[in-house]
């Protein structure tokens, strides 16, 4: 007979279940005219839930946007730039 204690120890954590989807978006933001601008949209998205890494290049008019695909969605990436004022296309 196996006891509850064994059983439960025998059960993976199903933390160690979950899959981090790692998602890269490269963007074009119409409007990045200086290195403000591009700390200005870097900050916005970094506090974006599930944000991991952001680049703006103010010079090409691009944005780099690294991001779990479990916790946040392209979408929500989008519109955090659109709501700064900025258009935003994917390239």
């Amino acid at each position: 007979m196996v006891s509850a204690l064994e059983t439960n120890a025998d059960c993976e954590n199903p933390l160690k279940q979950m899959e981090v989807i790692q998602v890269q978006k490269n963007l074009y933001v119409d409007g990045l005219y200086c290195s403000s601008c591009d700390a200005l949209v870097e900050e916005e998205l970094s506090s974006v839930n599930g944000v991991h890494g952001v680049q703006a290049n103010h010079a090409t008019g691009k944005v780099s946007v690294l991001f779990d695909g479990g916790l946040a969605t392209f979408n929500e990436v989008r519109l955090s730039i659109l709501r700064l004022g900025f258009n935003v296309w994917m390239w």
